[in-house]
């Protein structure tokens, strides 16, 4: 049996340790690489960098990577809104301001929309009318439709 003293270091078996950069992952997390890619970038299993993030000296290095590559992109869209892209500035707005798309359909001078011309004109048609329109519309209406009688 070989003894082990203080100044000789236990090998722990199983594969060395990876070398990672703490810099590097922060760096990767700012342009909101995945673990998988984090992983494939040093040469490491997608567990390890699970692992890795529940250590001290790179628990911060994640989130705080990513909260900067937001930042960054966020600068740059206010950039390209400023500099007067549509695009940009109809996002932002939505985004940041709360504005949507909002058709708003009324009548004159903003009140309600009269359909009573419209109910008239369309008592008016007759059948044949109604078909003449449903055809030039591409439209197929059943004849059985045509010739139904409408309650009163």
């Amino acid at each position: 049996m070989t003894d082990t003293t203080e100044s000789e270091p236990r090998s722990k078996g199983g594969r060395p340790r990876a070398e990672i950069d703490p810099k590097k992952v922060e760096a990767l997390c700012q342009v909101h690489a995945t673990d998988q890619e984090i992983a494939a970038h040093f040469g490491v299993s997608v567990r390890t960098i699970e692992r890795l993030k529940k250590r001290a000296e790179f628990r911060g290095l994640f989130d705080r990577g990513r909260a900067d590559g937001k930042i960054s992109l966020r600068r740059a869209q206010w950039q390209a809104a400023l500099a007067g892209q549509p695009a940009m500035l109809i996002w932002l707005g939505k985004q940041e301001l709360g504005q949507t798309d909002r058709l708003e359909h009324s009548g004159p001078k903003g009140g309600p929309i009269q359909i009573e011309q419209v109910r008239q004109m369309l008592d008016g048609l007759s059948e044949e009318d109604f078909a003449r329109i449903a055809k030039d519309a591409g439209v197929e209406v059943p004849k059985a439709a045509l010739e139904a009688k409408p309650a009163e």
